[in-house]
């Protein structure tokens, strides 16, 4: 992904993001623990997930690379990079800027997501699935809108967003399915030059 920055409209505002000021003009912190929230609660997100979780066929694991070799890859998930190293690359970048994770469908690898902080409140999702949302599209819809919406009150997101090709019809319909909204065009986002587009979510 491209690098992507938030501005604050001034000091005091990112004050407020991250806590409160006081009449001096020092910080106050509104909780105890506010650090942001990345790769280090990841066992924390997946302990939640499946505490939540009511379908005993899917379960939660904290992502491994070998995940990634076991995924049967569907063909508009292997069009996104040039090849299956840098498929790897790219979720290995992701995993120092937030919580990784597999789901497991049935015992099998059904997908590998997670979670990317790109400033404090604000992810980046992002997935790779299987051709098991093509044999389960019910299932794996109600998933991704678990895990996003559960992951974004886990991680104290206030917004989150993802990109996806601009020509990949059935991963635009799907963005907006799980309501998000559509925010743009990124013209030659991919890493051949094809057109991405911006989704957002905001909670």
């Amino acid at each position: 992904m491209g690098e992507r920055s938030l501005m604050y409209s001034s000091l005091e505002d990112m004050l407020k993001k991250k806590g409160s000021v006081n009449k001096g003009g020092r910080q106050e912190s509104q909780h105890k623990h506010s650090e942001p929230l990345t790769i280090n609660n990841q066992e924390g997100l997946i302990a939640y997930y499946n505490s939540l979780n009511r379908n005993e066929r899917i379960i939660y694991r904290s992502y491994h690379t070998d995940h990634a070799y076991h995924l049967d890859y569907r063909a508009l998930d292997n069009s996104y990079f040039g090849s299956f190293d840098e498929t790897i690359a790219y979720i290995e970048g992701y995993q120092q800027l937030g919580p990784a994770v597999t789901v497991f469908y049935e015992h099998q690898h059904a997908a590998c997501f997670g979670f990317a902080q790109l400033v404090p409140g604000v992810f980046e999702a992002w997935c790779m699935g299987s051709k098991l949302f093509d044999k389960h599209p019910v299932a794996a819809t109600r998933t991704a809108k678990f895990v996003i919406d559960q992951g974004a009150k886990f991680l104290a997101a206030h917004r989150m967003q993802v990109t996806v090709r601009a020509e990949n019809k059935v991963a635009n319909n799907w963005a907006s399915v799980l309501q998000f909204k559509l925010e743009g065009c990124m013209k030659q986002f991919g890493h051949d030059k094809t057109d991405y587009m911006l989704y957002g979510k905001i909670y």
